[in-house]
């Protein structure tokens, strides 16, 4: 029961909140409507769907593993020059906002973590 109610919530995320990159990674809102940091994705809640995404993985497939490494792909081609995390980004150019974000590297070791285990 717990893991239907969470793919329907990392679905409807995935329908809602989510959009694909130029670069063909994807990235996610924190709400419909979002105009924080001038609109920009979040990089917290595109770590949680690549997390979220990652676990599914692990009974339903290649699917969700796609989806989990868009996600991680997504986030590393909007870092800062020097290759840091911010807490916003992006997604169809370069900007950032609140850069150098632990909570975000944090979550970053866990999806590169979570995907390599299960290759």
């Amino acid at each position: 029961m717990e893991r239907r109610i969470g793919e329907a919530t990392v679905r409807q995320v995935l329908r809602e909140l989510t959009r694909e990159t130029p670069d063909g990674g994807l990235a996610v809102w924190r709400f419909a409507g979002d105009g924080y940091a001038w609109g920009m994705a979040s990089t917290p809640a595109t770590l949680w769907l690549g997390l979220a995404a990652s676990v599914l993985s692990r009974a339903q497939g290649d699917e969700w593993q796609t989806i989990a490494l868009r996600c991680l792909q997504g986030v590393m081609n909007h870092t800062t020059p020097a290759g840091l995390l911010a807490e916003m980004f992006d997604a169809f150019g370069h900007g950032y906002w609140a850069a150098g974000h632990g909570w975000s590297a944090g979550w970053l070791w866990l999806l590169a973590l979570t995907v390599t285990a299960f290759r």
